[in-house]
C-alpha cells in the first residue's frame, strides 16, 4: 500500500543518521521494507518510517512506490520542498502514477500554490473522472481560487455519486452563501448534521450562515451546541458574542469576549470585539483604549493616532474595529466621552 496523504502534519524533524545507521533490518527486501515502513507512517512514528524508506531508496533508487512514500513521510514532518523533489522524481519515471500526481496536488493546495494544484487535479481527472475525493479536491482548489460557482458544479457532481459525502455537503455549505444562496446552503448544512448531529465543524459552519441572514438567536443557538463539544474554542466564543451584540445584549457579548480573552489573554479579536461592545455601551475611552492595544498586538497602530483629537481618534478606531470584524458594522454617530 502506497501512502497518499490528505492532510498536511506540520512536525519538526527529528532524523537522526546515527538511528538509521543503528536500525537492523531484517531482511532487503523492498517490499518488506516498504510495508514496515508504512505501518510505522500509519502509527504516526514518522521518523521510524523514513528510515525504512531511506533503506529501501539506498537498494532500489528509482522505486516509485519508496519515492512516493518517502515525499508523504517528508511532507508530513514539514519539509515540504525535499518531498517535493521526491514527488516529482517519481513523476518523471511515471509520468501517470495517480499518488505521486494527488501527493504533488495536495502538496500544492498546502504551499499556496493553488494554480497550480488546479493543473495536477485536472490531470487526475482526466485519469479517474468519477473518483469523489478528486472531484471534492476540484471543487476545494476552485473555491480557492474564488471561482465559486465551478467549485459548487463539483460538490454537485460529487453529491451526484455519492449523495451522503460529507467533505461535498460542506463544500456546499461553505460556498452558497458566497453567491447569495445562504437558504440553499443551509439545506446542505442541516443534510451533513443529519449524518454526523454532532460534529463540530458543520455546527459552526451552519451557525455563521445563519448569522449571515441575521437569525441571531439561532445561530446563538447553534454556536452553543458547538461550544459544549469544544468548549474552549475562542473563535466559537467571539461568534457568540457578536451575535448577542447584534440583539443589542452588549454586557452577555462582553462577558463571551472575556472567556476568550481568559484562554488567550492577547488575542487581538477579542480584544477588538470586546473594545467594540464598549463602545456600544458608552464605555468610549475605555473601549478605544482595548482597541488600541489590539492594534499594538497585530502591529497596525496608525502613528497618526496620537497626534488627532479625541474625536478623530474615534472615529479611525471605529474604522479599525469595522475592518477587523466587518458583519458587527459598528455605526455611532458621534464622539462622547465618558
Amino acid at each position: 500500500m502506497i501512502i497518499v496523504f490528505i492532510n498536511m502534519m506540520l512536525l519538526i524533524s527529528t532524523f537522526s543518521p546515527i538511528a538509521f545507521a543503528q536500525t537492523e533490518f531484517p531482511n532487503n527486501h523492498i517490499e518488506d521494507l516498504l510495508t514496515k515502513g508504512e505501518s510505522l507512517y500509519n502509527s504516526s512514528k514518522f521518523n521510524e518510517a523514513n528510515i525504512y524508506f531511506d533503506r529501501a531508496l539506498q537498494i532500489e533508487p528509482e522505486n516509485v512506490d519508496a519515492l512516493i512514500d518517502k515525499c508523504s513521510v517528508l511532507f508530513s514532518i514539514g519539509q515540504s520542498n525535499k518531498a517535493n523533489t521526491y514527488c516529482d522524481r517519481a513523476l518523471q519515471i511515471e509520468p501517470e502514477n495517480v499518488d505521486a500526481l494527488y501527493n504533488k496536488c495536495v502538496m500544492l493546495i498546502n504551499m499556496g500554490k493553488s494554480n497550480e494544484a488546479n493543473t495536477y487535479c485536472d490531470r487526475l481527472l482526466q485519469i479517474e473522472p468519477e473518483d469523489v475525493d478528486l472531484l471534492v479536491t476540484k471543487g476545494s482548489i476552485l473555491e480557492i481560487l474564488g471561482k465559486l460557482e465551478d467549485a459548487i458544479t463539483y460538490y454537485d457532481r460529487t453529491l451526484q455519486i455519492e449523495p451522503e459525502n460529507v467533505d461535498a455537503l460542506t463544500g456546499m455549505c461553505v460556498t452558497l452563501p458566497g453567491i447569495d444562496k445562504p437558504n440553499e446552503a443551509l439545506e446542505y448544512c442541516d443534510r451533513a448534521l443529519q449524518i454526523d448531529p454532532q460534529n463540530f465543524n458543520y455546527l459552526y459552519n451552519k451557525g455563521i450562515i445563519l448569522f449571515f441572514i441575521k437569525e441571531y438567536a439561532e445561530a446563538i443557538r447553534i454556536y452553543d451546541k458547538a461550544l459544549k463539544i469544544e468548549p474552549n474554542d475562542i473563535t466559537v466564543m467571539q461568534s457568540i458574542g457578536m451575535a448577542l451584540e447584534k440583539l443589542g445584549k452588549y454586557e452577555e457579548a462582553i462577558g463571551f469576549y472575556d472567556m476568550a480573552l481568559k484562554i488567550d489573554p492577547n488575542n487581538a479579536d477579542a480584544l477588538t470585539n470586546k473594545g467594540r461592545a464598549l463602545v456600544f455601551l458608552g464605555k468610549t475611552d475605555e473601549g478605544i483604549s482595548i482597541t488600541e492595544k489590539a492594534n499594538d498586538l497585530l502591529d497596525v497602530q496608525n502613528p497618526f493616532l496620537n497626534n488627532l483629537n479625541s474625536s478623530e481618534k474615534f472615529e479611525q478606531t471605529l474604522e479599525l474595529m469595522n475592518q477587523r470584524s466587518p458583519w458587527c458594522n459598528c455605526k455611532i454617530d458621534s464622539y462622547s466621552p465618558q
